[in-house]
């Protein structure tokens, strides 16, 4: 036979409503259920004086209250904060204010008197100590960028402004401006007159090199609108750059709405959609052998995913690079060795890939063959070793060789594709000569390929694609 033991109730709060146990075996005694006391991680600065037991209540705590007080709690830390929490804020608060007041000591010893005097003015006038820092500090940047060293651009604006001999009449406003006769038209006989102070350097600098200045926009932190990067310094960088270019010919919105809410974290004229969609705009940078190479990559996969137009303009870009670089040109022989034989590959990779994709596509080729000739050397590009399971050994697979002549055939294409597509002779059919000349370069190729291209010999599948 089990005991029956009294259950064991906490006891509630006065003037709480009164719980019955069940089962308790006598009459039902009203008990009265309290529950554990909260805890409170710091004390209010009143109870901290009084070394009163304080409960942590906001606005006012229990101790407070029972002691006649209805003004609210002064607390050193916030309502989520811990003690330990709260002194590292206070440290981090107190270090950046010793901070500005060091700098703005160093400020006071650096500076002329007359500066000096002027900076002591303003704080008397309540201008506070980091407005006085920050602003003579910008200054003296600015300052910086004035008196930097003379630098002289070689800067040729191509043929943006290039005048045809048709237009240069005298009644042509623009053979008169400022910009053609300083840069284009230098056998003219007369001088042109000087650009007003303070302009001269948009006259002989590029565009590009100037960066934007606006103090709102430094006050952004693009990071808490985009999960692309927390870097601010790099996104408003990619910022400015699209407001420099793409806005100024192209402004869908308004600027400093835009910049306004973003500092302020307002949606009304700013949304992550349209921060997003403006650093994705706003990057660009300049053609570089890593991007050419990385245009190829996705234009394969563009391919072979179905999207062969997106993958086209990838294309056409990486070509645009590359002639921007130089890249099918003669190299200068300052260059390194490295540097030679990752552009000549560069080059002829792109040469090739543009070739085939030209052929199948049935458009004009975009560019001829590279200046540089391809290496005679075998392994001038490198070789891949494999190793089979069953094989002691490795065994080369013959890529810098195989390479070089996949290279040698897409040239005999790119000529093929280039007079069957050409505007000059895309109305005349291909006659049985000039049929004859391709099939009779092409045997030359066929017969020119290493042993291990052999038909008889071929086993690897790059291989097998040349067949």
């Amino acid at each position: 036979m089990s005991q029956q033991l009294r259950p064991l109730i906490p006891r509630t709060a006065p003037g709480q409503q009164n719980i019955t146990p069940p089962d308790s075996g006598s009459n039902g005694a009203a008990r009265q259920l309290v529950s554990k006391r909260k805890h409170a991680s710091t004390a209010c600065d009143i109870c901290r004086r009084r070394k009163t037991r304080c409960g942590g209540e906001r606005p006012t705590c229990f101790a407070c209250v029972r002691n006649g007080r209805s003004a609210e709690c002064s607390y050193e830390t916030q309502p989520t904060e811990t003690q330990s929490q709260a002194l590292k804020r206070n440290y981090s608060a107190v270090d950046g204010e010793n901070s500005v007041h060091r700098r703005f000591i160093d400020i006071l010893r650096s500076h002329p008197a007359q500066d000096v005097n002027d900076i002591l003015n303003r704080l008397r006038g309540g201008t506070g100590v980091d407005e006085l820092v920050r602003h003579v500090e910008s200054g003296d940047l600015l300052l910086e960028l004035s008196v930097a060293p003379d630098v002289q651009w070689r800067h040729n604006p191509g043929g943006l402004l290039t005048i045809p001999d048709l237009l240069k009449t005298a009644n042509n406003p623009y053979v008169k401006s400022l910009i053609y006769q300083i840069k284009f038209d230098q056998l003219s006989s007369t001088r042109p007159r000087p650009p007003p102070a303070g302009t001269l350097a948009l006259y002989n600098a590029p565009y590009h090199t100037a960066g934007m200045v606006s103090a709102l926009l430094d006050t952004c932190q693009p990071s808490k609108w985009t999960n692309v990067s927390k870097d601010d310094e790099l996104l408003r960088e990619i910022l400015r750059r699209y407001f420099t270019s793409v806005y100024v010919f192209l402004p869908f919105f308004h600027k400093d709405s835009f910049l306004y809410d973003m500092a302020r974290g307002k949606r009304r004229f700013c949304s992550s959609l349209l921060v997003n969609s403006v650093l994705a705009a706003g990057c660009y940078g300049e053609s570089t052998i890593t991007g050419i190479q990385a245009d190829m990559v996705l234009h394969l996969e563009h391919g072979m995913n179905g999207q062969d137009k997106l993958g086209w303009s990838l294309c056409i870009a990486a070509v645009s690079s590359a002639q921007e670089l130089g890249l099918f040109d003669h190299y200068p022989p300052t260059m390194s060795n490295a540097q030679r034989i990752v552009r000549t590959m560069t080059s002829w990779a792109l040469f090739a890939w543009q070739g085939l994709q030209s052929y199948h596509q049935e458009k004009l080729p975009l560019t001829s063959p590279p200046s540089v000739a391809l290496p005679s050397a075998d392994e001038a590009f490198g070789e891949i070793w494999i190793k089979y399971t069953a094989s002691h050994s490795p065994i080369p697979v013959h890529f810098s060789s195989t390479f070089i002549v996949l290279a040698k055939f897409r040239t005999i294409l790119n000529e093929i594709t280039d007079r069957l597509n050409s505007p000059v002779t895309l109305q005349q059919a291909m006659d049985i000569d000039e049929a004859l000349i391709f099939y009779r370069r092409l045997q030359d190729w066929y017969h020119g390929l290493p042993s291990y291209l052999d038909a008889y010999n071929v086993v690897f599948p790059t291989h097998f694609n040349l067949q």
